[in-house]
């Protein structure tokens, strides 16, 4: 694979990769912007081909977080599980759309997700009602992954670390 460096701006650069062909035999091409100076240009550049020749390059979804848990729910979900399960289940991607939803797939990042545990947990919630929200963000990111609408391996969750309290 090749690349071009296109300069843009002042402190823009535009970088243009070959990512495959269409069926119709036209060439896919991934435009990216880097600010900076033309060594980071060249630099970034480096590290996209890395990743299209070792097949690792995967194209950012415009998804963002609330359309593909919607999905997901819709498409993977409701047709597995009982009624009142499901309930569930979209009574905490209500709560996870609230506050997460606007964020895109590729952009979601762990401080994202902690500050979410953090407010559920100054909301009053349970820590294991808390780790239920963890595990469905977890299998959303399994799922999301697996069909490669990530970047990266970007959306990595933090360890979740729950205080429990015993009553005696």
């Amino acid at each position: 694979m090749r690349g071009t460096i296109l300069k843009r701006a002042k402190g823009s650069w535009t970088i243009i990769i070959d990512v495959g062909k269409h069926p119709d035999g036209r060439r896919k091409q991934q435009w990216i912007t880097v600010k900076g100076s033309k060594r980071d240009a060249e630099r970034r550049l480096a590290e996209v081909l890395n990743k299209v020749n070792g097949g690792l390059y995967i194209r950012p979804s415009k998804d963002t977080l609330g359309s593909f848990l919607d999905t997901w729910l819709r498409d993977h979900i409701s047709t597995r599980v009982r009624p009142t399960t499901l309930d569930g289940y979209r009574w905490r991607a209500r709560s996870i759309i609230k506050a997460l939803g606007h964020h895109r797939l590729c952009d979601l990042e762990p401080r994202h997700i902690q500050a979410y545990h953090r407010s559920k947990l100054d909301e009053g919630l349970s820590p294991a009602t808390i780790v239920k929200h963890h595990n469905h963000l977890s299998r959303i990111k399994r799922v999301s992954s697996g069909n490669n609408w990530l970047v990266d391996g970007s959306y990595i969750l933090p360890r979740l670390l729950v205080v429990l309290m015993l009553v005696f």
